[in-house]
């Protein structure tokens, strides 16, 4: 059908998406959260467990057709949790995320759900960058960009 940019590695045409045959079907009937919600825009990172794109929230359920809310989404491979050492990485990470949500200082996230190959967690975007690589540039941070 298209072009999946879950599965691009240069993100290079991460505009395209094609989730067909991945998603799980839910029988809930009040409106579940999915991949289908979100428009990938573009890569924004990419790590050795996986790759975050900047996403836009459009929920199908949604009557409302104004412009949504960007979001980073953190898509992990099942394919790549391999022992319960990840499991535990994984599930702490997710644990984490939800302690930050009402946090001033730490993004927090939003939602999170699985297709029969992938995980993703959903979180607040900030514009600025990963803090990791500021910190291993500058080595130590002034006050005014800690803020």
């Amino acid at each position: 059908m298209g072009h999946n940019p879950i599965d691009d590695p240069s993100g290079a045409r991460s505009n395209f998406i094609d989730v067909s045959g991945d998603m799980q079907n839910s029988s809930s009937t009040s409106p579940v959260i999915s991949l289908q919600d979100f428009e990938l825009l573009k890569v924004i990172g990419r790590g050795s467990y996986a790759k975050v794109f900047l996403a836009e929230y459009r929920p199908r359920h949604s009557h409302n057709n104004q412009t949504g809310r960007l979001y980073a989404m953190k898509v992990i491979k099942k394919s790549i949790v391999n022992d319960d050492e990840d499991i535990d990485w994984i599930q702490c990470e997710k644990n984490v995320f939800e302690k930050a949500t009402n946090h001033p200082f730490l993004v927090g996230l939003h939602s999170c759900f699985q297709t029969a190959s992938r995980l993703f967690f959903v979180i607040e975007f900030v514009t600025g960058g990963d803090l990791m690589y500021h910190m291993q540039r500058q080595r130590k941070l002034p006050e005014s960009s800690a803020r």
